[in-house]
């Protein structure tokens, strides 16, 4: 089964991703990926606290180049 992508987050060109892999009675894994426009590096984390942590950085050195 392929893999379903949801956007939970998005500010200023900072995505907050959940990864869904599906199985036959639920998810198999949920991991989430942190990407930003800034640069190409891309942050994988296996929950959401942690990822949710690394959006916020990673939005928090956007906004510090923005002003």
């Amino acid at each position: 089964m392929a893999s379903k992508t949801k956007i939970l987050r998005q500010q200023d060109g900072v995505i907050l991703k959940e990864v869904t892999l599906p199985g036959d009675v639920g998810p198999v894994a949920v991991a989430y990926s942190v990407s930003s426009r800034r640069t190409p590096e891309v942050w994988n984390s296996g929950n959401l606290t942690e990822a949710t942590r690394l959006f916020d950085a990673e939005l928090a050195r956007c906004s510090k180049l923005k002003s």
